[in-house]
C-alpha cells in the first residue's frame, strides 16, 4: 500500500476506474477502449488548458501589482506613533 500511495497517478488500473467514475459517472469497463482513450485525452487537454488559464491569471496579477508598485513609487506616508496606536485601537497617552 505504501508503494501505491507514493506512485504516480494513473500508474494503477484503479486510477482509471476512479477517473471514469468521477468524471463521466461510468466505470472504466463500461466504456470500450477507444471511447475511454478519447475521453481520457479530452480530459487531459482540458486540464492542461485550465492550468494555462490559471498560470496566465497569476502572471497577470503579479505583473500588475509590480507595475503599480513601480508607477507609484513615491515616498510612503509617515504616521506618528500616537496615530498608529490610535489606529490599532490602543489607548496611548
Amino acid at each position: 500500500m505504501a508503494e501505491r500511495a507514493t506512485g504516480r497517478w494513473l500508474s494503477d488500473p484503479s486510477d482509471y476506474a476512479e477517473l471514469a467514475l468521477s468524471q463521466w459517472g461510468l466505470w472504466d469497463d463500461q466504456l470500450d477502449e477507444q471511447m475511454f482513450g478519447f475521453l481520457l485525452c479530452s480530459w487531459a487537454r482540458r486540464k492542461r488548458w485550465e492550468a494555462e488559464l490559471i498560470a496566465a491569471a497569476v502572471a497577470k496579477a503579479l505583473s500588475g501589482s509590480r507595475q503599480a508598485a513601480t508607477r507609484g513609487a513615491a515616498e510612503p506616508e509617515r504616521v506618528s506613533a500616537d496615530s498608529l496606536m490610535r489606529l490599532m485601537g490602543a489607548r496611548w497617552r
